[in-house]
């Protein structure tokens, strides 16, 4: 019975020792399937991150240049771009789109762990990209308004693409003869009978802020300040204005002078475009007297901020950057901006606002961008309007228009232009309206301009 017992034992201790080998086999197989499923998943993971950065470097190409490809007339000979990092690479292609997506540019990046030629794991972006056309001389987002242009002479050499026209001031738009007309004679009148009148929308391009800050250089205005808090605004005589808030005159002058700061009350912010900037609400820093008071030198010179022209405590008021004379190279402002034609004539080159930029002076004088390379526009903006609703003076309808002169691109991609006489190049808004003589002379070579993409937007992304 003895012997019995032991052989019973013997076989339950054989069959235990079994039974945690199985199970120690099957924890260890688990804990190995899991571990390489968790290394799997953060492969997978370091490989779309690579994917990602690939197409973000292709986008930041095209800003750079719009016709940059990965093809072997850009020195690609290979067909693909790859840049390699601690954890893997990334390998992309970046080419003219075919069938369905001609005139867009599609971009494939794909990412390795560890590299391309022995991969544990890869994944891939798609993206298309539409890129900025700059084949017109005029694109607009919606209206463009030409009735106060339609009894001078207008020759527009370019492209028009706009999904509205209006010529005649009733209303109704896109009447063929009246407001447009894309065979000849062409409406809006061109010399050149090639071109076209599309009703219609096109490819708007979006501007890059931040490329033409860093472009601006030393040239970036930042001192942009509002006042909203009522009880902070203090007129004290004509032209003499006290704001209590947060040394709203304090030193060190924006740049190159309070000369060259204009303040600017908002309180017509809600009524038609022209009116926002009506004389009554700016002028510019004549003298600081100190930290909260400064007078005030309006260039209309029958303002009167305690007259009808009064300006009260609820007002809100913010700075702005005034520039007249030769200003030289490209300018980033951090607000908005006047180009006063009424103190003299302006020079510049490009100017780039965070706000609205507005040409004051029904004068002679003459405001002249002049571009050597197409580097940059010479007038743009986000989301602010461009005006310049006062008509220049003196001499003949040509001699008008080249007061108002324009080498470079003028655009606002959510805002609204008005021009009242005008020799430029290309004009890109959401709504546009031309008064006066109009010359617009499309020049490709003027046009192609860094800092503009449209949209792009990610197709697929997968593991392979």
């Amino acid at each position: 019975m003895l012997l019995n017992n032991k052989g019973v034992a013997l076989i339950i201790v054989i069959f235990a020792m079994m039974l945690f080998a199985v199970l120690g086999w099957t924890l260890v197989n688990l804990q190995s399937t899991d571990f390489d499923s968790s290394l799997r998943n953060f492969d997978s993971e370091r490989a779309l991150g690579l994917a990602e950065a690939g197409a973000q470097w292709a986008i930041f190409q095209l800003k750079t240049d719009s016709g940059w490809r990965t093809d072997s007339a850009h020195g690609y000979g290979s067909g693909y771009a790859r840049h390699s990092f601690s954890p893997g690479e990334y390998q992309l292609t970046c080419l003219d789109g075919s069938g369905a997506d001609i005139g867009k540019v599609i971009v494939i990046s794909t990412g390795y762990i560890p590299t391309a030629a022995s991969p544990r794991v890869k994944r891939e972006v798609k993206i298309t990209v539409t890129l900025g056309t700059f084949t017109d001389s005029m694109q607009i987002k919606n209206l463009l308004d030409w009735t106060s242009a339609a009894a001078y002479s207008v020759n527009i050499r370019g492209n028009i693409t706009a999904p509205n026209y209006e010529a005649n001031g009733n209303g109704t738009y896109n009447e063929i003869g009246i407001d447009y007309s894309s065979t000849v004679p062409l409406k809006p009148p061109s010399t050149s009978s090639s071109d076209m009148r599309t009703v219609g929308s096109g490819s708007f391009p979006t501007i890059n802020m931040a490329d033409y800050e860093t472009m601006a250089g030393s040239n970036v205005w930042n001192r942009a300040t509002k006042i909203t808090t009522p009880s902070n605004v203090n007129v004290q005589a004509a032209n003499r204005i006290r704001i209590t808030a947060n040394g709203f005159f304090a030193n060190p002058a924006p740049n190159d002078g309070w000369s060259n700061v204009i303040i600017r009350n908002r309180r017509d912010q809600a009524e038609v475009m022209n009116m926002k900037w009506a004389n009554r609400n700016w002028g510019y820093v004549s003298n600081r007297i100190n930290n909260n008071v400064a007078e005030i030198t309006f260039l209309d010179s029958t303002v009167n901020m305690f007259g009808s022209d009064a300006w009260v405590t609820t007002d809100q008021i913010e700075m702005g950057r005034r520039f007249t004379g030769n200003i030289g190279s490209l300018w980033y402002v951090k607000g908005d901006v006047v180009l006063d034609a009424i103190t003299g004539d302006v020079d510049f080159e490009g100017i780039v606002a965070e706000g609205d930029i507005v040409i004051k002076g029904a004068t002679s004088n003459t405001v002249r961008s002049n571009i050597d390379a197409a580097d940059f526009p010479s007038l743009a903006t986000k989301d602010g309007n461009i005006l310049s609703d006062d008509a220049p003076q003196g001499g003949s309808e040509s001699s008008k228009r080249n007061k108002r002169r324009f080498d470079g691109l003028i655009y606002t991609e959510n805002g609204d232009i008005t021009f009242n006489y005008i020799r430029g190049t290309a004009l890109m808004g959401k709504n546009v309206t031309l008064k006066g003589s109009i010359d617009l002379r499309y020049d490709n070579n003027l046009l192609d301009l860094t800092g503009f993409v449209t949209s792009s937007s990610q197709i697929v992304w997968q593991e392979q």
